[in-house]
């Protein structure tokens, strides 16, 4: 076994993995867990584990970030809860919440197994994903969507020509890099998620003594003033209901 898939539940990894499935690649599909994903992409992990990969007799290993990838006195469970303890948010501009809770782990279980290369879903349009990707120290790595010229246009074809669904967006329900649309969607389709993030910007506005800490992309509101200001109102152009129900995208309904 001298290579692996680097499995991030969302459009280029799902597509990447149908491709090398279907030219008889076979090993190990790692997830790693911060435990903050949006319920429709843990979701949508059981629908393709049971439509695609088991019929392959393949599954995806889901690596978690406790102490055995971290160090015990600071977290032994989820990226929130190291937030929550630490009062350190998510920040755009330093990922170093991509690095210890995605990157670290995923390296160190390679490692310890002897698994030389790693396969990444970086399609067409990101090549620059794939240079910061270098600079952060990931071992040695393929990219076959970038290297075959698939975009993410073409990556969803890969996906529907298997008769599946198309996964939503991928990525912790906290994160700093959602679009201010997706807010909203958290917002309304689950606002116990959005309470838990904005618990998160007011501990970090508390241990760091800061006027407030915010993980609204633009950094003008923090998500207590942006449900207050801006999610309430309904009446504002393109704040509609129902035209958030296009980020839901899950195949369960959730």
């Amino acid at each position: 076994m001298t290579d692996m898939i680097s499995f991030g539940g969302g459009v280029n990894s799902v597509a990447m993995t149908i491709l090398l499935v279907n030219e008889g690649w076979r090993g190990p599909i790692i997830f790693a867990d911060t435990g903050g994903e949006w319920p429709e992409t843990y979701c949508y992990m059981d629908y393709f584990e049971e439509s695609f990969l088991r019929p392959h007799d393949l599954e995806v290993v889901r690596i978690s970030p406790p102490s055995k990838y971290h160090r015990p006195q600071i977290t032994q469970d989820t990226l929130e809860k190291y937030s929550l303890e630490t009062g350190y948010l998510p920040m755009v501009y330093i990922r170093w919440c991509t690095r210890k809770f995605k990157i670290e782990p995923v390296r160190k279980w390679q490692n310890e197994r002897g698994i030389e290369t790693q396969y990444v879903g970086f399609s067409a349009e990101e090549s620059h994903r794939a240079r910061r990707a270098k600079r952060q120290g990931l071992a040695v790595a393929e990219w076959p969507l970038l290297e075959r010229w698939i975009d993410r246009d073409m990556c969803k074809e890969i996906i529907r020509t298997e008769n599946l669904e198309v996964p939503p967006k991928s990525n912790c329900f906290f994160c700093p890099f959602q679009s201010r649309h997706r807010w909203k969607s958290l917002y309304y389709f689950h606002p116990d998620l959005y309470e838990r993030a904005a618990e998160m910007e007011r501990v970090a506005g508390r241990r760091r003594t800061m006027k407030y800490a915010t993980l609204d992309p633009d950094g003008k509101w923090n998500l207590d003033q942006l449900a207050e200001r801006i999610l309430n109102q309904m009446e504002l152009p393109g704040f509609e209901y129902e035209q958030l129900r296009e980020f839901q995208g899950c195949v369960c309904g959730l």
